[in-house]
C-alpha cells in the first residue's frame, strides 16, 4: 500500500463544479474526452482529443476563482495542459468559436 508522499495516484471523486457543462459542450462540437479527475496528484482533469482528430491536449478545468494547486503546476509542467474556466475557453482551447 502506498504511504504519504508516494508517487502512486489517489483516487478521488471531486470534480468542479463546472466541468460536466464544459464536458458536455467539448462532446457537442465533436472532441472525445477521457475523464482523469479521479487519478488526483496534479493530473489534469480531462485529456481531450480535439474535433480534427490529429491533436490531444490536456486541461484543467477550474471555476472563476479556483487556484492551481502546488500538486498541479508541478504536474502540468511541460506537457499541453490549459487551464480553464468556462465553456468559452474550453471551445477556444480546440480551435472552435463559441
Amino acid at each position: 500500500m502506498a504511504g504519504r508522499g508516494s508517487r502512486y495516484f489517489m483516487l478521488r471523486r471531486k470534480a468542479d463544479a463546472n466541468q460536466k457543462a464544459i464536458v458536455e459542450a467539448l462532446e457537442a462540437v465533436g472532441a472525445r474526452i477521457y475523464d482523469l479527475s479521479a487519478c488526483g496528484a496534479g493530473i489534469p482533469d480531462i485529456a481531450v482529443l480535439k474535433p480534427n482528430k490529429r491533436d490531444v491536449l490536456f486541461m484543467e478545468i477550474k471555476t472563476a476563482k479556483g487556484a492551481l494547486r502546488d500538486s498541479q503546476i508541478e504536474a502540468h509542467e511541460g506537457w499541453p495542459v490549459v487551464v480553464v474556466r468556462t465553456i468559452d475557453e474550453a471551445l477556444a482551447a480546440v480551435g472552435v468559436r463559441a
